[in-house]
């Protein structure tokens, strides 16, 4: 949505349970992601004002709180009032130029890192953009986009939410190894990683901490094992904690993923 709010009179109401509805949604496919929800940077003129749709009250704040009440906590607003200026944007249109774009990617960047996304200790190169779960509104609509911070240079990412420890007795490197073994059916079990059934009964899950793809039955065990495994000794290589570990495999482009302790 864009000039639609006004042009087909989309109420804010009508427009906030839309987007509850696609949130809730979205989270069944992606149960442990955390989703980050975008203000508009609205719509810059030259005199130095900016326009916005549906400002008081934000139902992008109110999506957040929403989710929370429901106890969803990796759900994340990102205040983007003040990151597009007339100088940014094209005059005829007022959508971001080439080098508002580079501002706003930028800016997103330090939110990141202020929101507690930290690189490892060694082996960085940069910060690549790739596909993952990030819900974010463009030029004050609806736009989603899904992307990854992949923060090593071994492409695994090591995220910590902010937190410095798990507030219960976080899963050890044994017992996501013995997960790992369960998944990929190591243990002469069922291999999970082929079943592509639904979700909560195709990922084995441990309460607190859990393993988990985007593409199961699409890669073999060899695959299952050094993928999780790699994630697992990256992360914990630094000696730090760490939330989610997430690495996505070079050969089949598909996302593995290792949550040592369940925040939300």
């Amino acid at each position: 949505m864009t000039a639609w709010q006004t042009t087909y009179n989309i109420s804010e109401p009508s427009f906030l349970s839309t987007y509850e509805t696609f949130v809730t949604e979205l989270r069944v496919f992606y149960p442990t992601q955390p989703f980050f929800i975008f203000t508009p940077w609205g719509w810059p003129a030259a005199d130095g004002t900016v326009s916005y749709y549906y400002t008081s009250p934000s139902p992008y704040a109110q999506l957040v709180q929403n989710r929370n009440d429901m106890g969803d906590y990796n759900i994340f607003l990102v205040n983007t009032t003040g990151w597009v200026s007339w100088a940014d944007v094209f005059p005829t249109n007022q959508h971001p130029t080439e080098e508002g774009h580079v501002k706003v990617a930028a800016q997103f960047t330090t939110w990141l890192t202020e929101w507690g996304l930290s690189p490892l200790s060694s082996g960085i190169v940069d910060l690549h953009l790739l596909i993952v779960m990030f819900v974010t509104v463009i030029a004050a609509s609806i736009a989603l986009t899904f992307t990854r911070m992949v923060l090593a240079q071994a492409g695994v990412s090591c995220i910590t939410y902010g937190a410095t420890s798990c507030p219960y007795a976080g899963a050890t490197t044994t017992d996501l190894l013995n997960l790992i073994s369960e998944f990929c059916g190591d243990n002469g079990g069922w291999p999970y990683y082929q079943y592509t059934g639904e979700l909560d009964i195709s990922f084995p899950y441990q309460g607190y901490y859990s393993v988990t793809s985007n593409g199961p039955g699409y890669f073999d065990q060899d695959t299952c094992n050094t993928a999780l495994n790699h994630i697992v000794t990256e992360c914990d290589s630094p000696g730090t904690f760490w939330v989610q570990g997430e690495y996505q495999d070079p050969a089949t482009g598909i996302w593995f993923s290792v949550i040592p302790c369940q925040l939300a």
